[in-house]
């Protein structure tokens, strides 16, 4: 049975509690706010910039196919996978270092797997909660890792992110995007080396004079611009994480709020017992002297 001290006790480490949980609603709720219409307002810009490079892509494939027509016996040197270092296809799993993000991490990791079921590719893991996750779940599969940090955009670390995926000929990155503070849900994006296929629906797509030269302007695109889309991909991972973590932050509040209500309930109850034991015992003392 709980006494007064021990709830008086329960009182103060809730009420601490709460301010703890407050300053982190708060620090979150701040660096939310500064990256959000950033990301939100650079996103349609990097769906139409992949458009463009799928464009660019698709004329580069274009253009090789009509020389290995033109010339044959350079089939061989001029296929467009000449170059290709024989490493297809690559699965990133953003996730997080520490924890106080929600599930979207689990849910992410969950998609993950799921897609590797059916899509067998080598794996890079960025956080140390995912190589957690990879090493309790999937002991049996070998990984990549790289440390990132959770309170910024890393470059050098991006940089060399960027480096090791450059390897391969197709890319996806799996992490939680921000829908609305309520919703963020795993999604997976490609990164690198997307199927091109024409987004004009003709089968000719846009027809671009490309200056210097197309090689130029591909290589181009296949360096700096994944470099962009990548940041882009981290950006949205952050602030989906950032969302999930407000919402779990929201929901321990209202529960501390709970428990404190309840605390002080049962307190007062304690105290309403203590003054009824007290006044039956002051009835029965008058009763005792009534009866010498």
């Amino acid at each position: 049975m709980l006494n007064f001290r021990d709830i008086n006790v329960e009182i103060t480490r809730l009420g601490d509690l709460k301010i703890l949980v407050e300053t982190y609603k708060l620090i979150a709720s701040s660096t939310m706010q500064k990256i959000r219409n950033s990301v939100l307002q650079n996103r349609a810009f990097y769906i139409g910039l992949d458009r463009i490079s799928q464009e660019v892509e698709h004329a580069h494939q274009k253009e090789l196919a009509r020389l290995r027509r033109s010339q044959k016996r350079r089939n061989d040197r001029m296929a467009p996978n000449a170059t290709s270092s024989g490493k297809k296809r690559l699965s990133i799993f953003l996730s997080a270092n520490t924890g106080l993000y929600g599930d979207i991490i689990a849910k992410t990791f969950g998609f993950f797997v799921e897609e590797l079921k059916k899509n067998p590719a080598d794996i890079v893991v960025v956080g140390r909660i995912g190589k957690s996750l990879m090493e309790e779940f999937l002991p049996e599969r070998k990984f990549v890792y790289f440390d990132f940090p959770d309170d910024r955009i890393d470059m050098p670390a991006l940089k060399k992110i960027i480096d090791f995926t450059a390897q391969y000929d197709h890319a996806y990155a799996f992490y939680g995007r921000f829908r609305s503070f309520l919703t963020q849900e795993p999604v997976v994006s490609s990164v690198l080396g997307e199927e091109v296929v024409s987004v004009t629906g003709t089968g000719e797509g846009t027809r671009y004079l490309f200056e210097p030269s197309l090689e130029v302007v591909v290589a181009f695109f296949e360096k700096e611009i994944f470099a962009l889309l990548l940041e882009q991909v981290f950006n949205e991972s952050r602030l989906a994480k950032l969302a999930s973590r407000m919402m779990l932050l929201d929901r321990s509040s209202q529960h501390i709020e709970k428990s404190e209500r309840r605390a002080h309930m049962l307190r007062q109850h304690i105290h309403h017992e203590f003054l009824n034991k007290k006044q039956l015992n002051a009835i029965a003392g008058v009763s005792l002297w009534d009866h010498t």
